[in-house]
């Protein structure tokens, strides 16, 4: 939600669902390994792309679930923020122990994974 901060578009599924479990110091833990604690009360719209993408991150790994699903995550980022946005669903998939299934067509970003499959005229093959 474009008008709401870090923090409130964080916590708005958790309202929405009536789920009582939001954890706070979840969230600045995660916040502070983005590099964006210190903006948590910025209104989003204020935010750069690579910001908002690592604002995705944080709402997918924040629900603690075992897979977070990646679709196009820089895709639509500058080159330095898509390194910085790859980077970090790496380290956060190691250090949380999360699988991140990852669709991408940057064959760099794919190269940082430690598995890829490649889906070429219906057909996948496993590349490293």
């Amino acid at each position: 939600m474009p008008t709401l901060s870090i923090e409130e578009n964080l916590e708005l599924p958790y309202i929405l669902l009536g789920r009582k479990d939001f954890n706070k110091e979840w969230m600045d833990e995660l916040l502070n390994k983005t590099g964006l604690y210190d903006k948590k009360k910025k209104v989003v719209y204020q935010l750069s792309g690579g910001e908002k993408q690592r604002v995705g991150i944080v709402r997918a790994v924040m629900d603690q679930g075992d897979v977070v699903f990646a679709d196009e995550p820089t895709g639509n980022l500058d080159k330095k923020n898509t390194e910085v946005v790859s980077k970090l669903l790496k380290s956060l998939a190691k250090e949380y122990n999360k699988s991140v299934i990852m669709v991408t067509h940057d064959n760099e970003v794919a190269e940082l994974s430690d598995r890829i499959f490649r889906l070429e005229n219906g057909v996948l093959r496993i590349i490293k």
